[in-house]
């Protein structure tokens, strides 16, 4: 079937294009009137002046898009008014035509050498005069359109993403200065040539198959959203976009326009975040291996089978993974039950590493028959050797000889213990009389010991000021008095776990601030 012949384009009108604003100067109301009336039947915007001076205030008022000025003005005739306004606006569109009685041969040059872009002669001729307006008007709208497109170049040209418009067949329409810094190729390199140019191998079937299935709706949308996508440079080297599509449509013609972004060096930060979360992870699973090893091995020094006297309730809470205080127990060739309560300075593994010379010497001691005095000097004088200034171990330690019903106490830094008997009797005993080991050297050092003797069975509560000191949420501590109730108010097999619940009662589910060390020695 034979395609029928094209049919020729319409001719433009005036009805085509925006309606002109007009500036109108002519001193005679009898040639005025009638051309202002026919331009306002025409659909433009008219706006009259009488002379020279006035047609320039009204121009700087409102610039028009045509000026139609009289040669013949007062004030300021048409040639200088033209060229006044030219140079207040000597870049603005607006067209100027003088008209007058002169002939055009006599008068179009000076008109031109005026600033004016056109003279018409005396009486104005209406066919003449309409195609002079319709071709200001399509120059107005080509100038416009040229704005328009300068406008939208420098935005694009502005902005940081690089853009790139695409036409159906996959050749490259419009490069903004973003995507010439992106892959290397000036403007003018690139356009009219295939997408696939900026694109490795590997991409290029990715982007035909995204055309190919995209769906020919009518009306801009978009295609693809912050998709990550590989680019190729000028100089061939592959690199990391991040790609989002959409398709804009004027008239028939449709574009796919791109909006890249160059993520070379977010996906280097990446790189580098993830081996640095691998070195990390790395770092904390040998630190946890070291601090379980650590701890298993602070367990197997610190807890003995000492510990587990039937004469003894106890328990230590750190407040971190290693506790700084300490509970230690043994009996000595004798039969007496050493017991010792200790509360390094600060907490965690820092203060956990002073107590293990201690135990040591504690231990080695107790086993050889030593008594508290010879034991508490000789760790005080391999603290005060070891420890850097300000570290120091507050300590009690006491023998009990259950035979001789008497207590021998030494007492640095730790707080009052209290007595209950088991037939009623509350008192103070084992007050701290010495400063806390490491602190004074061997030559200043008061091994001095207290002894006490009790008649009727009862039990001797010692703790670190950590557990008197433990604050809840609004701040108060627990505080002796509540722990002189707990005791009070239970009897002897219940007292250890009633402390134990009136501090948990206290916290409320926090954790307290310092490590928590309670010891309940069961005097028989």
């Amino acid at each position: 079937m034979p395609t029928p012949p094209r049919q020729p384009p319409r001719p433009d009108t005036a009805a085509d294009y925006p309606p002109l604003a007009i500036l109108l100067a002519e001193e005679s109301d009898f040639d005025r009137e009638p051309l202002e009336a026919a331009l306002a039947a025409a659909g433009h915007l008219v706006v009259s002046a009488r002379d020279g001076k006035e047609a320039l205030a009204r121009f700087r008022d409102a610039p028009p898009d045509l000026v139609l000025m009289s040669l013949t003005l007062p004030r300021l005739s048409g040639y200088e008014a033209t060229a006044a306004l030219r140079r207040e606006a000597p870049e603005g569109w607006t067209q100027v035509v003088l008209f007058g009685y002169h002939g055009r041969d006599e008068a179009l040059l000076p008109s031109l050498d005026a600033g004016a872009d056109d003279y018409l002669e005396k009486p104005l001729n209406a066919g003449v005069l309409r195609a002079k307006l319709l071709a200001v008007q399509r120059l107005l709208h080509l100038q416009r359109r040229l704005d328009r497109q300068a406008r939208y170049r420098a935005i694009l040209d502005h902005a940081l993403e690089g853009i790139v418009a695409v036409s159906e067949n996959g050749i490259i329409d419009t490069f903004n200065r973003a995507a010439e810094r992106i892959f290397g190729y000036s403007t003018a390199e690139i356009v009219g040539h295939p997408i696939e140019r900026l694109m490795p191998d590997q991409s290029v079937e990715a982007y035909r198959q995204m055309v190919q299935e995209d769906p020919r709706q009518p009306g801009p949308r978009v295609v693809c959203a912050r998709r990550e996508v590989a680019g190729r440079r000028k100089d061939g080297s592959a690199f990391p976009l991040l790609l989002s599509v959409s398709l804009a449509a004027e008239g028939d013609r449709r574009l796919y326009v791109a909006l890249l972004s160059d993520i070379t060096w977010e996906k280097a930060v990446e790189r580098e975040r993830h081996a640095h979360l691998e070195a990390l992870q790395r770092y904390h699973a040998h630190s946890e291996q070291e601090r379980q090893t650590a701890g298993l091995l602070m367990e197997r020094a610190l807890l003995r089978d000492g510990l587990n006297d039937p004469l003894l309730a106890w328990q230590v809470r750190p407040s971190e993974s290693f506790s700084g205080d300490i509970i230690a127990a043994a009996r000595a060739p004798d039969g007496r039950l050493c017991v010792m309560l200790g509360d390094a300075t600060g907490h965690g593994l820092a203060a956990a590493v002073i107590l293990l010379p201690v135990m040591s010497i504690f231990y080695a001691m107790v086993c050889k028959g030593f008594g508290v005095s010879e034991i508490v000097s000789e760790m005080n004088r391999r603290l005060h050797e070891a420890l850097p200034a300000g570290f120091f171990l507050a300590a009690a330690m006491l023998a009990v000889d259950e035979g001789e019903r008497t207590l021998t106490v030494w007492n640095g830094g730790i707080p009052c213990g209290h007595w209950i008997g088991a037939a009623g009797g509350e008192a103070e005993w084992a007050c701290p009389q010495h400063p806390p080991l490491g602190i004074l050297g061997p030559e200043r050092f008061e091994a001095t010991c207290e002894s006490r003797s009790w008649e009727a069975p009862g039990q001797l509560a010692l703790c670190s000021d950590g557990l008197l000191e433990a604050e809840s949420a609004t701040g108060g501590m627990y505080g002796r008095e509540r722990l002189l109730a707990a005791l009070a108010a239970h009897p002897a097999e219940e007292r250890f776990a009633a402390v134990m619940a009136s501090l948990d009662a206290h916290l409320q589910g926090a954790a307290a601030a310092d490590d928590v060390s309670l010891l309940l020695i069961t005097l028989p």
